[in-house]
């Protein structure tokens, strides 16, 4: 039968969910697909010609292997990867919650690098986000200044009020801002003398 598609043409269809169970659900391009089946053997061959290679080289290398594989496919192989791609959950983002910054103690060792100089974070460090400081990087990096009315307290989401007091931090070449009620606690804590830095 001769009219029939190919079964490389056939398109998986969606799988089918229970109403009351809606999962958002998105089909895998043809090339995530092929990346995703080759990734493992890719990344192995890798890690062993490139034991001492940093992660992120690897990394980096992994997915220009696996870009190039790609492009030496013909169109027939990569319409097959586009038509076998399974339906995969669309991965929800929870709401945002911003947390105010702190200081913690962190065990023996290095943790990371410091935001502002680049050096490991040892034994104690102030803790925003994601990011790390040092202690005297935070320090010279912050400011306490009087709100003007034009800024958003990192913490609670919500205009400074002008004349309120707030905490500077200086990202790069941007400046985040707390509200100084929001992290009084934090403020005390670092504003010791004994502190060390």
């Amino acid at each position: 039968d001769d009219d029939e598609e190919p079964d490389i043409c056939r398109p998986r269809t969606a799988p089918v969910v229970d109403e009351d169970e809606k999962v958002p659900m998105k089909k895998q391009s043809g090339y995530q697909f092929h990346n995703a089946t080759h990734r493992a053997a890719v990344k192995k061959e890798i890690e062993e010609a490139n034991p001492d290679m940093p992660a992120k080289e690897k990394n980096a290398l992994i997915t220009k292997r696996l870009g190039d594989m790609w492009g030496r496919l013909d169109k027939a192989a990569q319409h097959r990867y586009k038509a076998d791609a399974p339906y995969v959950v669309i991965k929800q983002k929870g709401p945002h919650k911003p947390e105010p910054p702190r200081l913690v103690d962190l065990p023996a060792g290095t943790h990371g690098k410091c935001k502002r100089c680049g050096e490991g974070v040892e034994e104690r460090a102030v803790v925003v986000g994601s990011r790390r400081w040092k202690v005297k990087c935070f320090r010279e990096s912050t400011s306490l200044e009087v709100g003007d009315g034009s800024h958003k307290c990192k913490v609670s989401g919500e205009m400074i009020e002008s004349g309120a007091v707030c905490l500077a931090v200086k990202v790069k070449s941007a400046t985040i801002y707390f509200e100084a009620s929001k992290v009084a606690p934090f403020l005390r804590a670092l504003l010791k003398p004994a502190l060390p830095d």
